[in-house]
């Protein structure tokens, strides 16, 4: 028994030593344990399975079905299949903590398949959160000839697939089970691969693709029919090649939906030639979805679709001046103070009255910030910035506002435009000065310490 079997074993064993307290002193029930007080129950019953069936099954009917499956698996087989029940046609790690979850090993797992009796009964299996197996977990399901869809991908729906750090799964135990399952399955399975075998594409992943692809194509030889047009699809490199084997996408199944499995051919999730696609591909979870599984989003600059429930990839422009105002990740540029995003288009723009989005990188510490937390503005002449932090502790390279002729310069640029007007300016005088006398109290200090130090 795992020690995460043993944590849920003590958790349940404490709140159904409590709910049987109750349940039996109010119906006086097996008085013959029940004596004078409640006490003598907690002393009889020191294991979970010492318990009644009645409160066992009634306390995991509150339980996600995950969580009913772990239960079932450290109780004997009087009472399991009763908390297990028959119908798991879906089993999603999902529906559990989190944290729960990503403790789950290979073993435990296993066993709740074993429990389940996954190879006859599920249909669809999603990973989630399982961060900690390896694949051989999935060994109860060798064999199976009704598994419609595995997610692999270790992350809930609409969530970027990229996990860092890797976690263990490892393709040279689960592809072999995978290859038994698509050898003997009856229907084509629906599978979502880890991102790092995607970014690696090693050669026994692509040997797998291959016999994935064939899978896939023998299955659209049977069952080609485009579900928004209702024709064949005819399409002969579709149905030759319909999952890709190669470049960032490989792995995918294309023109199939990952939510209800339905087909569509090249012409209706075509975007040029259709004003609302039928199928569109999601950067964000890296998934195609049909328009009646998910409510799909776009990107005002780039035109890149994201499913609705994947708009945490999407941020506002806070610029008062942009009219497009939604952006996906790559097209936005974050202050590093303060996190304010602003479209890239509107960071390139001087600030105005009108857009106050416009976001600066600092010369000397090469941050980004807005107009807020930038504090300094650019130079007239070459268009540096060098924020207020900075421009405060760097005297000789820091930005000055002239009064009398009314310009904000860099020393260099101010420099030369004292030069270049004559030497005339009184205050400009004193600023280059001033951070000349910097410059010589500075390299002082460089040279007193290096005197020192020979």
């Amino acid at each position: 028994m795992t020690h995460n079997t043993k944590h849920i074993k003590q958790t349940v064993n404490h709140l159904t030593t409590m709910t049987s307290t109750e349940h039996i002193s109010s119906r006086k029930r097996r008085k013959t344990i029940i004596h004078d007080d409640a006490s003598s129950l907690t002393l009889t019953i020191k294991n979970i399975a010492d318990l009644p069936s009645e409160p066992l099954i009634h306390i995991s009917s509150y339980l996600a079905a995950p969580s009913r499956m772990l239960l079932a698996v450290v109780l004997d087989d009087r009472i399991s299949s009763a908390i297990v029940g028959y119908d798991w046609y879906t089993l999603d790690f999902g529906q559990i903590e989190k944290e729960l979850a990503a403790k789950l090993s290979d073993e435990d797992i296993s066993a709740v398949l074993h429990c389940i009796d996954a190879v006859n009964t599920v249909t669809k299996l999603r990973l989630t959160n399982c961060i900690k197996i390896t694949g051989a977990c999935l060994e109860p399901l060798r064999g199976s000839r009704v598994i419609k869809e595995i997610d692999l991908s270790l992350v809930g729906r609409h969530k970027s697939p990229l996990l860092d750090p890797r976690p263990p799964i490892s393709s040279d135990i689960v592809l072999p089970i995978l290859d038994d399952i698509i050898a003997r399955c009856d229907v084509a399975i629906m599978i979502q691969f880890p991102k790092a075998w995607r970014q690696l594409r090693s050669n026994y992943f692509y040997d797998f693709l291959e016999r994935y692809n064939i899978m896939w194509r023998d299955h659209l030889l049977e069952e080609a029919i485009c579900t928004g047009c209702c024709n064949d699809i005819d399409h002969a490199w579709v149905v030759s090649w319909p999952v890709v084997l190669s470049g960032k996408d490989c792995g995918k199944v294309q023109f199939t939906c990952h939510g209800c499995l339905t087909h569509y051919c090249p012409t209706c999730v075509d975007a040029e030639l259709n004003e609302e696609p039928s199928l569109k591909f999601c950067f964000g979870c890296e998934r195609s979805y049909c328009l009646d599984c998910s409510k799909i989003d776009v990107c005002n600059r780039c035109d890149k679709y994201y499913c609705h429930d994947c708009t945490s990839f999407f941020k506002g422009c806070f610029g008062g001046g942009c009219e497009e105002n939604i952006f996906c990740g790559d097209c936005q540029v974050k202050c590093d103070v303060c996190y304010q995003t602003s479209c890239k288009d509107c960071r390139v723009v001087r600030y105005s009255d009108d857009c106050g989005a416009c976001l600066f990188d600092c010369t000397t510490c090469k941050r980004t910030l807005c107009v807020s937390c930038v504090r300094s503005p650019t130079c007239e002449m070459c268009d540096i910035t060098i924020c207020g932090d900075c421009n405060d502790k760097e005297g000789a390279d820091g930005l000055a506002y002239c009064d009398d002729c009314d310009k904000e310069l860099c020393i260099g640029c101010r420099y030369k435009d004292f030069k270049n007007n004559g030497c005339k300016c009184s205050e400009c005088f004193g600023i280059i000065c001033a951070a000349f006398d910097h410059v010589k109290g500075l390299h002082d200090n460089v040279s007193q310490i290096l005197t020192k130090n020979k």
